[in-house]
């Protein structure tokens, strides 16, 4: 496990602030929500390009994000190395296929997938 999960796991110990896996979810959706209200807010929705001085609170809500992210991953015991590690072949694979989205084209290289 890494230094990350492992902060993640003590602080949940020490404070007692485990979850149920719905209330982790729901918390994970929440704090990817507040992640692109930030861009947007930031772009105007769109109307304007993305510079990193215009979402101040871009950072916190990320860094909250990965907080929840984490804390699922140790809740459940999944090693976040090991899936992010999976992920980056999935990807790379994709990649070679012309594609890095489940359903996209090879246009889609820089979307999430």
């Amino acid at each position: 496990m890494g230094e990350s999960i492992t902060r993640v796991a003590d602080f949940l110990e020490r404070n007692d602030a485990y979850m149920s896996i719905e209330a982790r979810s729901m918390d994970i959706c929440s704090e990817a929500g507040e992640v692109a209200k930030e861009v947007l807010a930031a772009t105007e929705y769109g109307r304007r390009p993305f510079q990193a001085a215009a979402a101040p609170g871009l950072a916190g809500e990320i860094g909250d994000l990965l907080y929840s992210v984490l804390a699922l991953a140790a809740e459940v015991g999944i090693d976040p190395e090991a899936a992010l590690d999976a992920a980056l072949d999935k990807y790379q694979k994709r990649l070679a296929g012309g594609s890095m989205g489940s359903g996209g084209s090879a246009g889609s290289v820089g979307a999430a997938g």
